[in-house]
């Protein structure tokens, strides 16, 4: 009869590529802190991506400012995870069809040897009817499918974000394309989700992920950050004559230009702040963009952070602000001391401790701008 070490050997490395087979089956991806989270573990002095939630629960800051920064290292780690997720589904799928083949071989080779008395031959045997069962049930194939399709997808809401920023990430703020880039991340997380389990994905999900946004009149751009006192432009694609147009505050932008004749839409800035501006065609249809004109700062930063020497003071003047009174807020007392100047656009800062400085800016436009100031000897 044949020695129990080599069936329990043989049981063992079959059961070791049954394991490594199913691996995919548990969890589809594992949760990522998002950009919400991360800003706010940050602002709580924890590691924003490896961070522990009862920390962050128990150190939960009252505000925080959620950037272009947070919304481009998300949407690099979910395709990153994505990507790998594809290439595990993918292992396991082959690791399973050769798991099958050596179980029902392995059966063969007890059942020669030992006559057919093992208890080993009905265990492997079952292994090799259990295998393409799962192959069916959680479908790994798919799965990676599914995971690629994902990936492929960020790393397009990813090129989409570069293009309209132009390369440039804000770290003091979240413009009106990294909110778009937080939005098509999470429309293609929930795709995959759909895909997974085999259900028909929703048409708006799909449009979102892959930057469309549903709408009756074809706009070159639903989105517009245009500095105050400049223009942009927004071109309707097709035949259609625009008729009307409308902001919904002139104060922050307005109209400047309508040209039918290339229809194009030249949009002015005015003041800092959101607006957003509705297109309509004579044949009824209708467009809204958004205008995003932000806060425009003298002096400018360096690498967007003040540097102050402690006692050294520095005077922040907002421009273009003249409509809506400004607000700042001094969120680091400790580090910094704010003067407020008659003209209610600038502020004295004076450095009180070496530490990092966070002054917040704000209008009832709806602009918002986080300053900081790391504060030396």
């Amino acid at each position: 009869m044949i020695p129990s070490t080599f069936q329990r050997a043989i049981i063992l490395a079959v059961g070791a590529a049954f394991s490594f087979a199913s691996t995919g089956c548990r969890h589809y991806y594992r949760y990522l802190p998002g950009p919400v989270e991360q800003a706010a573990a940050e602002k709580a002095g924890l590691d924003p991506w490896k961070f522990n939630w009862k920390d962050l629960t128990n150190r939960a800051p009252e505000s925080f400012t959620v950037t272009d920064r947070h919304a481009v290292i998300f949407a690099a780690q979910v395709r990153d995870l994505l990507r790998k997720k594809a290439t595990v589904s993918r292992i396991a799928r082959e690791t399973s069809a050769t798991a099958q083949v050596l179980a029902a071989a392995a059966a063969a080779t007890l059942g020669a040897v030992s006559g057919g008395s093992s208890k080993a031959v009905v265990i492997l045997a079952g292994s090799a009817a259990v295998i393409p069962n799962l192959q069916e049930i959680f479908t790994a194939k798919e799965r990676a499918e599914a995971y690629n399709q994902g990936a492929n997808l960020v790393a397009e809401a990813e090129s989409r974000f570069q293009a309209a920023r132009a390369g440039e990430v804000d770290a003091t703020r979240l413009s009106l394309a990294g909110a778009k880039l937080i939005e098509e991340i999470v429309a293609a997380l929930r795709l995959v989700e759909t895909a997974i389990i085999s259900q028909i994905p929703d048409i708006a999900d799909v449009q979102k992920a892959r930057g469309i946004r549903p709408q009756t009149l074809s706009v070159s751009t639903d989105a517009l950050e245009i500095q105050s006192g400049a223009a942009g432009e927004v071109g309707v694609v097709g035949d259609s004559a625009i008729q009307m147009i409308a902001s919904a505050n002139t104060e922050v932008a307005d109209v400047s230009r309508i040209t039918n004749e290339t229809r194009r839409v030249s949009i002015r800035a005015k003041d800092a702040g959101l607006t957003r501006v509705t297109l309509s065609s004579g044949a009824g249809l209708r467009a809204d963009v958004l205008v995003d004109v932000p806060f425009q700062i003298s002096p400018a930063a360096e690498h967007q952070t003040y540097r102050l020497a402690k006692s050294a003071s520095l005077t922040l003047n907002v421009s273009n602000s003249s409509h809506s009174p400004v607000t700042f807020v001094n969120l680091t007392p400790d580090f910094l001391h704010m003067d407020l100047k008659p003209n209610m656009t600038s502020v004295q800062l004076r450095g009180k401790a070496k530490g990092p400085g966070v002054i917040k800016i704000a209008n009832d436009f709806g602009a918002r701008r986080t300053v900081k100031i790391d504060v030396v000897d």
